[in-house]
């Protein structure tokens, strides 16, 4: 009986095909199209779409999306390195340099200067003490406006006598006392503001400067300051451009009949303190623009000594 069993009932059994492609057990009830025994063939792309993990793409969107950026070439770097160090050779320098050189037209200056450079063959020094010699040239004009002004001061007689009056008034009649100076002042052509007509170039020289931070280079410096872009750890060239300062208002106050005032004794002694206190905050600025300043300084003290043996000739 058993045999008869068999003989009518064949069991058939499971047959699993192993796809080489998707690595799965795919039984006969599949449809056609899986199979490898299938007429049906599927090229590579269509079976990879079909069998996708939709898990694998968001994975690689994540990769892509926060994969870390490529590496930089060596020699970019090494240029950028270079460049840096021309931009920001010491870290005392003052960050408002930086920040002015955004707002203010820094790049024409240094092409400028960059040409001036190479058409002169003039090392860098030479460049920033030359530079000195121009801004000097600027101010001239309105040197000329300060110095006529002052002469109709020092030539008036009625002037000096009512600004003394002018002091010695009681607060009741001073309205009138000041009314009155005023008066022989527009009489003679004289402004105080025109004393101070200098002024106008500060913010042309401190472009210059802002300019000048960017021109530095490690040589061509003049003595014991060959590297430009550093700084002066004894202060050197800093007390000597603010000594030459005060020396050159000294000079120019021994023929200035302010100083008979009451309330210029406070200038007279102010002035002395604000060009020692200038020291320490400019010492952190690099050898290059101390340079540009000092040049400047011996031209303003000379062009005083030249006003002050030609008012002693006229005198």
């Amino acid at each position: 009986m058993l045999r008869l069993f068999t003989q009518t009932t064949r069991i058939r059994p499971l047959q699993i095909h192993s796809s080489v492609h998707t690595r799965r057990f795919i039984p006969l009830s599949t449809p056609r199209c899986f199979s490898t025994t299938s007429r049906l063939k599927l090229s590579q792309e269509e079976i990879d779409r079909i069998t996708r993990n939709p898990l694998d793409d968001q994975q690689s969107d994540l990769h892509e999306r926060f994969s870390p950026p490529e590496p930089i070439a060596p020699k970019y770097i090494e240029d950028t390195i270079q460049h840096e160090e021309v931009l920001a050779p010491t870290t005392a320098i003052p960050m408002a340099l930086d920040t002015l050189s955004q707002y203010l037209p820094v790049e024409a200056i240094v092409s400028g200067l960059h040409t001036y450079h190479d058409a002169t063959g003039l090392p860098w020094w030479g460049v920033m003490a030359s530079m000195g010699l121009f801004m000097k040239l600027l101010n001239i004009p309105f040197q000329r406006i300060a110095i006529r002004n002052q002469r109709r001061l020092s030539e008036s007689k009625a002037l000096p006598v009512l600004l003394k009056a002018l002091e010695t008034t009681v607060p009741k009649d001073r309205p009138k006392a000041l009314a009155a100076v005023k008066r022989q002042m527009k009489k003679e052509g004289y402004r105080v503001y025109k004393n101070w007509a200098f002024l106008s170039t500060i913010p042309v020289s401190l472009l210059f400067a802002v300019s000048l931070r960017y021109l530095y280079s490690t040589e061509e410096g003049l003595f014991w300051f060959h590297t430009l872009s550093e700084v002066d750890g004894w202060w050197r060239l800093p007390t000597l451009s603010s000594f030459l300062t005060l020396a050159t208002w000294e000079v120019g106050q021994q023929y200035n009949k302010m100083n008979e005032m009451k309330w210029y004794k406070v200038v007279r002694w102010g002035v002395p303190w604000l060009c020692v206190m200038t020291i320490p905050l400019v010492s952190a600025l690099p050898q290059g623009l101390h340079l540009y300043w000092l040049s400047v300084s011996l031209l303003s003290f000379g062009q005083a000594l030249y006003a002050m043996r030609k008012r002693m000739k006229s005198a």
